[in-house]
């Protein structure tokens, strides 16, 4: 398992100063997340993309890219087509998603996980050279089993999830059970930690990430853990305290 940086942790710089502390971390794997109000893939065209900085120039390779909203319980799919296209021009083949809205879909009808179903499948098979990954995240995803039904029905080579221990945590699952449920689906890691309900630097809070990781060894697991400072105070403190922390759970 390799330690890479989602540039959420730093959601307050711009990108270049984002990939730029990255670079001096001495991680060289990085998430780039697109869904905030300094990196909105919103504001972005196919011109503005090719502008944009670039992991590369940093000596970082981005292995994941942390897409925007897309609501495929509604059908809404808009977004999708312009992160096909950054996922691309940052060199990744893998994109975080969101299957619904969880802040409008909190209690998820048979006809919504039917049509979010539906429409992912159909996304899967318009971009198959692309990973589409959904994190857990509430909503239709709020628990392990949920998620894994819908995997199930969609049963694509390139759709999986990302999978977010502290996230199934707030909603209440123990995290180290839901890997052996999600085991195959796995693709790509978010990591963070939590205290008293709130988000905090790994190794401060509660998550039981020893135990996560060898879980995650005894499924086969060999892919990123992307590092997502959440937490309170200076981002760059907090970040690199979660890195320092990762090493010693891996390596000793």
């Amino acid at each position: 398992m390799r330690i890479a940086i989602n540039t959420n942790s730093l959601k307050a710089l711009p990108l270049d100063a984002a990939l730029a502390h990255i670079q001096v971390s001495g991680v060289r794997c990085v998430e780039v997340t697109t869904d905030s109000k300094v990196h909105a893939y919103e504001c972005m065209t196919p011109n503005t993309v090719i502008n944009m900085p670039f992991p590369w120039d940093y000596g970082l390779k981005c292995v994941c890219m942390s897409g925007g909203w897309c609501d495929f319980a509604r059908a809404d799919m808009d977004a999708l087509p312009i992160q096909i296209v950054l996922a691309k021009y940052m060199g990744t083949d893998k994109i975080r998603l969101f299957l619904s809205n969880p802040h409008v879909e909190a209690h998820p009808s048979a006809k919504n996980i039917d049509t979010a179903v539906l429409s992912l499948g159909t996304a899967a098979d318009i971009y198959p050279t692309t990973y589409l990954l959904i994190e857990n995240h509430g909503g239709i995803t709020a628990t392990a089993s949920m998620l894994y039904e819908v995997l199930l029905k969609i049963a694509k080579p390139n759709v999986g999830t990302v999978f977010d221990p502290v996230n199934y945590m707030m909603s209440g699952q123990d995290p180290v059970e839901a890997i052996s449920t999600l085991s195959g689906w796995i693709k790509h890691v978010h990591v963070k930690d939590i205290k008293d309900d709130e988000l905090c630097a790994v190794g401060e809070g509660t998550a039981p990430w020893k135990e996560i990781l060898e879980e995650l060894a005894a499924i086969g697991y060999d892919g990123c853990l992307s590092v997502e400072h959440e937490g309170a105070g200076d981002p760059i403190k907090g970040m690199l305290m979660s890195i320092t922390t990762l090493e010693r759970l891996l390596y000793g």
